[in-house]
């Protein structure tokens, strides 16, 4: 917690050889770890469980994303570093949620509705994820998973059929059918073959002229 020395004077972050050992803590990425540090210094040692994370508030801590900033924040959360003692919304004007330790006993604020408790050290209870396994996501201030799949790796029957294929639910394209309004006239005879004098006979006999010698 923040505290000063009898002979400077100045302050101090004091972190407990317990919660500094443990996997939560000691295995913090650069930005939880740097959020951690940066809210501790807002910890006077009678305002735990009073302590907001907004941009405003650590802006001159050089924090300039919202979306790092939650990031951050929710990784505190899920390690058990930090707990929520009072939610607020983001529409609410000139309000915030407030946080506390979780190494640290949280002081009583009856106007906010801050019941007193004492260190839950619940980052004791954190063990890194398994390779392969999917992190912890918080809404709220509680853990849940965000799996795609059950943690067993099966997918449920509604989704997948038994026979392994995808339901595409998609309908079959219908198929457009052209109907010849007439029948086609025949050009040539069944075999195909069209001889020169046959076709020379026939023009003949539609004109009626016939030459000498034809007879």
């Amino acid at each position: 917690m923040g505290a000063k020395t009898k002979a400077s004077g100045e302050r101090f972050l004091r972190v407990r050889d317990r919660l500094f050992q443990s996997e939560a803590f000691r295995t913090m990425p650069d930005s939880a770890l740097k959020l951690w540090i940066d809210l501790r210094t807002r910890y006077f040692g009678w305002n735990n469980g009073q302590i907001p994370v907004t941009l405003s508030t650590l802006k001159h801590r050089d924090w300039n994303s919202n979306d790092k900033l939650q990031r951050a924040r929710n990784e505190l959360l899920t390690r058990g570093l930090i707990l929520r003692t009072r939610y607020c919304g983001p529409n609410v004007f000139h309000r915030a949620s407030w946080y506390a330790f979780t190494d640290e006993s949280i002081a009583p604020n009856e106007e906010n509705g801050i019941v007193g408790a004492a260190a839950s050290h619940a980052y004791l209870q954190w063990t890194a994820p398994a390779k392969g396994e999917h992190r912890q996501a918080v809404k709220f201030g509680t853990a849940r998973r965000c799996d795609a799949v059950p943690a067993r790796g099966e997918q449920h029957l509604d989704t997948v059929p038994q026979d392994g294929e995808r339901r595409t639910g998609r309908k079959a394209a219908q198929t457009l059918t052209l109907a010849q309004k007439c029948a086609p006239t025949p050009c040539s005879p069944p075999d195909g073959d069209i001889s020169i004098s046959t076709s020379h006979s026939q023009k003949k006999q539609r004109t009626g002229v016939l030459h000498s010698g034809e007879l």
